[in-house]
Formats: structure tokens, sequence, C-alpha cells
């Protein structure tokens, strides 16, 4: 099974640029009203609004809100430094947590959160602690 999020936005050809130019995503399918990208080893779709498309459950007219992706990465730092030297606006640079956890976000054109977390151990502990 494949799973991966359909995100309603009035912008899926901008998203499609972002994700290419931030995270060298993949570009499976595509229309005017629908963009759906491969990046890494995960999906994840844009839909216009009512698109042209008959299956009742794509007319609608509600866009997506308030959906934060976590992007789980072996080294945020990397991430942070490819976004910079990509001139990609980040919402501030990467925090370590009290738990060992590194993490810094960033907001596609369709304002969906991507969080990038790399987990490490907290200090004088074998395993994350979350």
């Amino acid at each position: 099974m494949n799973f991966y999020p359909i995100v309603t936005t009035l912008v899926p050809l901008e998203c499609r640029d972002y994700y290419k130019k931030a995270l060298d995503a993949k570009v499976i399918f595509e229309t005017d009203w629908y963009v759906h990208l491969r990046v890494g080893g995960s999906e994840i779709g844009f839909l216009k609004p009512d698109p042209p498309q008959r299956l009742p459950v794509f007319q609608h007219a509600r866009l997506s809100a308030g959906m934060t992706l976590a992007m789980e990465v072996p080294d945020v730092q990397a991430i942070y430094k490819q976004f910079t030297e990509r001139k990609i606006e980040t919402l501030g640079k990467p925090e370590q947590f009290p738990n060992g956890e590194w993490a810094f976000s960033v907001m596609d054109p369709a304002g969906v959160i991507l969080n990038f977390v790399e987990h490490r151990a907290a200090a004088g502990s074998d395993m994350v602690q979350i």
C-alpha cells in the first residue's frame, strides 16, 4: 500500500517548482489542475479546487490548511545548508530540543509546513526520548 497526502491549493504548479528546487522532487503526473510528485521514497499531490475530473471526491472548493509534514532526515544541518544555498526561505535556523532532536521548518507555496527532523540521543542517553 502506498499512502500520500493530496493538498488542495490554488497554486499546484508553484508547489511543483518549489519541491523540485528545494528537494529535487520528480514529477510523476501533471495537468494544469493536479501535480503528483515523488520526493525521495515519498509522494505528495497538489490539487486545484473543483478540477474538471468528475469524481465526487475531487469536487470541493475548500483549500487545505493547517497541514504539517514531518520529514525525518539523517542530517538536519545538511538539509538546512541545501535550503540556504538554493535561497529558499526557512522559518528559522535548526534548533536542538531537550530530547536531543534537531529540527527546522519551511513553508511551501500552499502553506504546508515541512518540519525537517533529525533524531539524536539526548546527552547521557542511548535512546531518543520523545
